[in-house]
């Protein structure tokens, strides 16, 4: 990787905070399949809206970036998910996301 017109290994990268993990070749694939099944437990919903306000607000001002994501969060509230994430907290218990 390049920062700042010099190269970055994979130990730098992950000590400035610019990578949170790496992996050797050989772990990689196992690596890689754990976290989406990590992932596929979560709001899928709620994640899907991220990227989008991620990639869309991505270069634009701070104003404009902010009314992005505020659109998505009070769209990501409205779902089941958003609802089922509230009981299970207030249960003290794991979410069973759905995706809707």
């Amino acid at each position: 990787m390049v920062l700042s017109g010099r190269q970055v290994d994979a130990d730098e990268a992950l000590e400035i905070g610019l990578a949170d993990k790496v992996f050797v070749s050989a772990e990689l694939d196992a690596a890689t399949m754990e976290s989406a099944r990590e992932w596929a437990t979560k709001p899928t919903v709620a994640i899907a809206a991220a990227k989008r306000a991620l990639n869309k607000g991505f270069g634009t001002p701070v104003s404009e970036g902010l009314l992005i994501e505020r659109d998505a969060f009070n769209q990501s509230f409205k779902t089941e998910d958003a609802r089922e994430g509230v009981a299970a907290f207030i249960a003290k218990r794991e979410a069973e996301f759905n995706g809707r």
